[in-house]
């Protein structure tokens, strides 16, 4: 989750794996597909995510949804209309606090716009969860100024296991990393409800 406007408080928590492009195009490919059975067929690179991984195809969010996409999306949205403060309450409750403080006197265009935004594959394993996005996002503090992604399926079609996105996904939050590229939505599941998973090294 990245800002980058100087401060470590400032730089880390806009989630920079919101980065990607063009929007709905991979969603109606996507859904063209299926299965023998009339249900929408799985990608190839599926397999490589491991067991116990399910998948889902690029799907728009219904009103009420509660899934990691529906996290991700709130999270644009957010950004987009400049409403910073509300950003803490879609990540962990533990972390809720510090996300606050480090939040606190940021301003509003700090997190730059998302333009032709779309929802990718979702896969999820357990309580953990990794989102992928088809979006511009632009943001004059990060080089490049603006990146784009337009397949719903950049990095999960990597070949990569689940395990291994993770924790890529994860380290893509460090503030050591100054770069505006595109990387997955990491989510987590307490009790119920999603939420973005932010390393608590990065409040």
């Amino acid at each position: 989750m990245r800002r980058r406007t100087g401060s470590k408080a400032s730089r880390h928590q806009l989630p920079r794996q919101f980065v990607g492009a063009a929007g709905l195009a991979g969603v109606i490919a996507a859904a063209g597909c299926s299965g023998g059975n009339g249900t929408p067929a799985q990608p190839p690179w599926v397999q490589s995510l491991g067991s116990g991984v399910t998948v889902r195809i690029p799907t728009p969010t219904a009103s009420g949804d509660t899934s990691p996409a529906s996290v991700a999306q709130a999270y644009v949205e957010a950004v987009n209309d400049g409403k910073l403060s509300t950003l803490c309450q879609l990540v962990e409750p533990a972390g809720q606090t510090a996300c606050q403080q480090a939040l606190a006197g940021v301003p509003s265009t700090a997190g730059g716009t998302f333009s032709d935004f779309g929802l990718g594959y979702v896969a999820v394993k357990g309580d953990r969860a990794l989102v992928g996005l088809t979006a511009t996002h632009c943001s004059p503090t990060e080089k490049p100024a603006c990146s784009t992604n337009k397949d719903p399926a950049a990095i999960f079609s990597s070949g990569k296991s689940f395990e291994a996105l993770y924790s890529g996904a994860t380290r893509a939050l460090s503030p050591s990393n100054t770069r505006n590229t595109y990387s997955l939505v990491p989510c987590t599941r307490v009790g119920s409800a999603w939420y973005l998973y932010v390393p608590p090294a990065d409040f």
